[in-house]
């Protein structure tokens, strides 16, 4: 979609949005401190977003809304809220547009200071960031070294992967660790029974917070929901992995069970495989912790969590399902292991090691 192309009709709807989402941060984050401002959609590409003062308007990039997700023009926003903040709320002005207080003002809020809309508690590359990658080689050559057919060997470089996590995250606590959030699957009206096991999945055995974000898709409109994963680079990119894997594998797999269990014991199916493939990993925690590593919550990763979102409210209830099919899908789960190198090139890539692979 090019920007000229836009309609008023379009552009009136963008805006509409911005609205809700200002009003809803503005309450979440800033306890309906800030009077709204005008908002606007500006043609520049150079500037994401700007706080004009004089005008009492945030403008938002427009190739912006139409190029990435809208979870990136939030974060946009937000960081173009802090500086009304700063400037309207604390009456701060003898500072620099990104200095102390609106530092200050971002830390407490969990909001991305360097408006990339990616949000991370550090911006500039480090030498940790040299340090996670190397990380992050170890852990692709481990996971690659189990794509042979032998499931015994997949599963000790499974849990191979998982010790060298698991030393990382503690190893962190000794120092500063730094925080990323990422919105990982599709974006959907309906979330599954199966995707919200695989997000708790995640959360209990991958070192991540896990929260279910709505979204809006601008071509057609429509509002939609996403996982948000937080937690320590290395971490996140474990948890996607994994998400991709185990995704990619469940319809794999429910393609082989389909002719056996009927079309209409799909959800049931996935939902078993998913838990499954978490029994399996309870079970590695055990062997995990007779190596004397054992994970404690990472409080600082919980700080930042909830000073991203400090107005969460966790739902839940209870949901019928097919039995029958729930434990093909978790005997199928039991067999899954991880192989297949770690990296971000393409979504839903991986597979799971199924029965007599």
């Amino acid at each position: 979609m090019d920007s000229p192309s836009l309609s008023a009709e379009l552009c009136a709807a963008l805006l509409r949005r911005l609205r809700r989402d200002y009003d809803r941060e503005n309450w979440a984050r800033f306890g309906n401190q800030l009077t709204a401002p005008g908002l606007a959609l500006g043609d520049g590409r150079a500037t994401l977003g700007r706080w004009h003062p004089s005008e009492r308007r945030i403008e938002i990039s427009r190739p912006l809304v139409l190029e990435v997700s809208w979870l990136h023009v939030r974060e946009v926003l937000v960081h173009e809220m802090a500086h009304q903040y700063v400037h309207e709320v604390l009456g701060v002005r003898d500072e620099s547009a990104h200095g102390p207080a609106f530092q200050r003002v971002c830390e407490q809020r969990g909001i991305d200071a360097s408006a990339t809309g990616t949000p991370t508690t550090n911006g500039a590359p480090t030498e940790e960031d040299a340090r996670i990658e190397r990380l992050r080689e170890k852990v692709r050559r481990l996971l690659a070294l189990a794509g042979s057919s032998n499931q015994h060997e997949a599963e000790l470089a499974m849990l191979r992967a998982r010790e060298i996590l698991l030393r990382h995250n503690l190893e962190e606590r000794l120092h500063s660790p730094q925080y990323t959030v990422r919105w990982i699957g599709p974006a959907q009206k309906r979330i599954s029974a199966a995707r919200y096991a695989l997000a708790a999945l995640l959360r209990a055995h991958f070192h991540v917070e896990t929260l279910w974000v709505d979204t809006y898709d601008v071509a057609s409109a429509e509002d939609a929901t996403v996982l948000e994963i937080t937690g320590t680079p290395a971490s996140v990119e474990m948890a996607e992995y994994v998400h991709d894997f185990l995704s990619g594998t469940a319809d794999r797999l429910w393609k082989e069970a389909k002719p056996r269990l009927g079309g209409r014991a799909r959800q049931a199916f996935l939902r078993g495989v998913v838990s499954g493939f978490a029994e399996k990993l309870r079970e590695q925690r055990t062997t995990l912790s007779g190596t004397g590593l054992v994970w404690v919550p990472d409080a600082g990763l919980r700080d930042f969590y909830e000073r991203r979102n400090p107005r969460v409210v966790s739902v839940g209830g209870n949901r019928t399902t097919q039995v029958g099919a729930l434990l093909h899908g978790h005997a199928a789960g039991r067999e899954i292991v991880l192989h297949r190198p770690l990296g971000r090139q393409g979504k839903g890539g991986g597979r799971l090691l199924g029965p007599g692979e």
